[in-house]
C-alpha cells in the first residue's frame, strides 16, 4: 500500500518543474504526518523488492503500508494550486 509517490501520475498537468517542486514540498508536511514528504519511486520499489525477497518467506496475503506515516491518523490535505 504505497503512499503518495513523486511520479508523473501525481503531478498536476501544466506545472513547471519549479512549480511542482514548491507544490510537492508544501504537500508533504500537510499530508504525511511521519516523514512530511512524498515518497520517491525508489523507496516504494525497495519495499516491494524486500517483501519479494527471501527475507519474508512466510509472509502471504498481507497489506503493508509504505506511506511514510500518512495512515497514522491525519486526514489527507492538499495545498492550494499556485502556492
Amino acid at each position: 500500500m504505497p503512499g503518495t509517490t513523486d511520479t508523473p501520475f501525481v503531478r498536476p498537468p501544466g506545472l513547471t518543474d519549479e512549480m511542482w517542486a514548491r507544490y510537492r514540498d508544501a504537500w508533504g508536511p500537510l499530508d504525511v504526518a511521519g516523514m512530511e514528504r512524498m515518497a520517491t519511486a525508489g523507496e516504494i520499489a525497495r519495499a516491494v523488492l524486500g517483501l519479494a525477497s527471501d527475507d519474508f518467506p512466510y509472509q502471504t496475503g498481507a497489506s503493508v503500508a509504505v506511506d511514510g506515516g500518512a495512515t497514522a491518523g491525519r486526514k489527507m490535505i492538499s495545498p492550494p494550486m499556485g502556492s
